[in-house]
């Protein structure tokens, strides 16, 4: 039997501003990295008013709010909770709804609503992070809720390890059916890389809330989860996955058959990594899980986009990490012999180099 030979790509110069061609649409800004600052930092030492801050961006999720907000206030929990609401814009009935949910007193569960205009996921996850006083937090998606108690063992189990995160099990939800999400192995994850075996999205999780001090998700864009895995797994030292399920996930059916403008915009999940990448605060082993989570999780975005997309999308995150590579082993040669005070310019000389 004859073994399939490895396909070759076309040699296609500068698939990046070929990219951007077909990923921008004339009235679409490029993805933002918020420069924003914190009103405060966490150290970690000092003693903050909630035990947990549990963050919900709304947007034109009225039919599944109620479900959404009463999983989170009837949880019998022992912790004292801050739960934040950023409505993003709605345009439904998520306000009328809210109204109802302002002078609403529970005892240990306090609610602050943020209204404003459109900005998209991101920056109302950004602007929860400012208001966020919890030891802990939580990002919990409007249309998704957590099972009964998940929050009582998820929070004791992350101080009983002494964790920086624990990651719950899933259920999807897909109108009145429901089956099991993919099933992360349960355990103690220790290291960069054995960290990164955990799914990198932000919500089933609750996380040492200074892990996100000077943090932001990139705002104009999709894909913002990228920086959890990026910036955030980095910063972890221990991470535990949970044998419970705590954390049903609502899969919009009316999305299952993007269109154009959806798939195109599923280019961002490369575009973005630019965006995060570029710091000089990172790990051992951080380049070698680049590739790897660019397989095995970006692909999946693209694997429907024309071939030619799809190349050119390749060639943009080959020649990415490789730019990213030289600029992080140039990193460390500067802390070694303090040759140069500010690498980005470096980085800027092999961009330049490399485009001619």
């Amino acid at each position: 039997m004859m073994e399939k030979e490895h396909e070759i790509l076309p040699d296609i110069s500068e698939p990046k501003e070929q990219l951007l061609t077909i990923w921008t649409p004339e009235n679409r800004a490029n993805p933002v990295y918020s420069s924003m600052k914190k009103t405060r930092t966490h150290s970690g030492t000092e003693e903050l008013y909630y035990d947990l801050t549990v963050i919900i961006p709304v947007h034109n999720s009225g039919k599944y709010l109620h479900n959404c907000l009463y999983s989170v206030l009837n949880q019998e929990c022992l912790y004292h909770l801050q739960i934040i609401i950023v409505d993003d814009g709605s345009t439904d009935n998520s306000r009328e709804i809210l109204k109802h949910f302002t002078d609403l007193h529970i005892p240990g569960k306090d609610i602050k609503i943020i209204y404003q205009e459109y900005a998209g996921l991101s920056a109302a996850r950004n602007i929860g992070l400012i208001q966020t006083e919890g030891k802990y937090l939580m990002f919990l998606d409007s249309e998704d809720y957590l099972a009964p108690g998940s929050l009582q063992t998820s929070v004791s189990e992350l101080i009983r390890q002494e964790a920086d995160f624990v990651q719950m099990q899933y259920i999807i939800k897909k109108g009145q059916r429901m089956k099991a999400g993919p099933h992360v192995k349960e355990g103690v994850y220790t290291g960069y890389s054995s960290i990164c075996q955990i799914p990198g999205s932000a919500t089933m999780k609750i996380f040492r809330s200074n892990l996100f001090d000077n943090i932001w998700f990139p705002e104009n864009c999709w894909f913002g989860d990228a920086v959890i895995p990026f910036r955030i797994y980095p910063k972890c030292q221990k991470a535990v996955v949970l044998s419970h399920i705590g954390y049903i996930y609502q899969k919009n059916i009316s999305k299952e058959d993007p269109d154009k403008e959806q798939m195109n915009r599923n280019l961002e999940s490369i575009l973005v990594m630019e965006k995060i990448l570029m710091k000089n605060d990172l790990p051992d082993g951080y380049m070698d899980e680049l590739p790897r989570y660019f397989t095995f999780s970006i692909f999946d975005f693209l694997k429907y986009l024309p071939e030619r997309t799809i190349q050119l999308a390749f060639l943009t995150a080959s020649n990415m990490i490789q730019t990213l590579s030289f600029y992080h082993q140039y990193l460390s040669i500067c802390e070694t012999v303090s040759m140069v005070q500010d690498p980005i310019f470096v980085y800027r000389i092999h961009e330049n180099s490399m485009s001619r």
